[in-house]
């Protein structure tokens, strides 16, 4: 037996990885492994075309660093709307009464995920596809 009460194995599980006050941590987290294999797989779809020794490569859905690639990318947008929700979230739960300045840099962070999230979300594929 640990010795622990129920409280404190209570206290414990709400206070975890999990907790709602500590999603920004693990959206962020998640990001910068998202952009981290974004970039792998970049290389690796460059040194996959490098290596091919047809006249003309193609790359298809069934090349793994594509598998890569569309994953990370979806993972970079899961993280930022993500932390962008989380955000909006803890500033409904906030008091703007209690400390007008720390809602207010709360507010800027929301909106700046948010332009942030929209940016990659839709501006990036409109800039590829549009050129």
């Amino acid at each position: 037996m640990s010795g622990r009460t129920d409280a404190g194995d209570e206290t414990e599980r709400t206070q975890g990885r999990f907790h709602p006050e500590n999603m920004g941590h693990v959206f962020g987290k998640l990001l910068a492994i998202s952009m981290a294999v974004f970039w792998l797989s970049l290389v690796s779809l460059v040194v996959v075309l490098v290596a091919s020794s047809e006249e003309n490569p193609t790359l298809t859905t069934t090349n793994f660093p594509v598998y890569l690639a569309i994953g990370s990318w979806v993972g970079i947008w899961a993280s930022i709307l993500g932390y962008s929700g989380w955000s909006f979230w803890l500033l409904r739960h906030m008091e703007k009464a209690d400390d007008p300045a720390a809602y207010e840099r709360r507010l800027k962070r929301a909106l700046k995920s948010l332009g942030m999230g929209l940016f990659v979300l839709v501006g990036i594929p409109i800039g590829i596809l549009f050129g």
